[in-house]
């Protein structure tokens, strides 16, 4: 970059990787944009869960867990885009045509309208496809974890309760 400062055309052409920097530069500068996000949304979640307390036990790890799934699904159509778009021009048009195939394939359905046919973006997707068996299998860790602890904080409650009727 030069002395001359950032000017709005700049910075916008630097976003969609049509300045003389490249996509590289675009990438690098969402990257920085979404993990600023992030780092401000983790910042706020101590002060959310002491202001409503027992409601937001688990939803620390919810949120957390969410921002990295959009994250991924971001990142999964920018890199099918990148690695697809030259083979498949029509298919990955753009990064917004993009996130069709991020859904679907993160998800795990797959619905085969949409599918790499190099050999980089075929071993992306089988990446792209492990990762996606952590998003469906970490949320059902999480709900099970808060259905034990409410079961648990139930029958603690229950035998409490037991013990002083006794006392009556």
């Amino acid at each position: 970059m030069t002395a001359r400062g950032l000017s709005r055309a700049r910075l916008l052409a630097l976003l969609e990787g049509t300045s003389e920097d490249g996509p590289a530069v675009a990438l690098i500068l969402k990257g920085l944009i979404v993990a600023s996000a992030i780092l401000i949304a983790l910042d706020t979640l101590p002060s959310l869960s002491e202001q409503y307390g027992p409601w937001m036990r688990g939803a620390d790890e919810v949120t957390l867990f969410s921002v990295l799934a959009l994250l991924m699904l971001y990142l999964a159509a920018v890199g099918i885009n990148h690695l697809e778009h030259a083979a498949l021009p029509e298919v990955f048009s753009s990064i917004p045509a993009s996130l069709w195939w991020a859904i679907a394939t993160l998800t795990t359905v797959g619905y085969g309208d949409s599918y790499p046919i190099t050999v980089a973006g075929k071993i992306f997707t089988a990446l792209i496809l492990i990762i996606g068996l952590g998003i469906v299998a970490v949320p059902v860790a999480l709900v099970t974890s808060a259905l034990l602890r409410a079961d648990e904080h139930l029958r603690k409650n229950a035998n409490n309760s037991q013990g002083d009727d006794d006392d009556v």
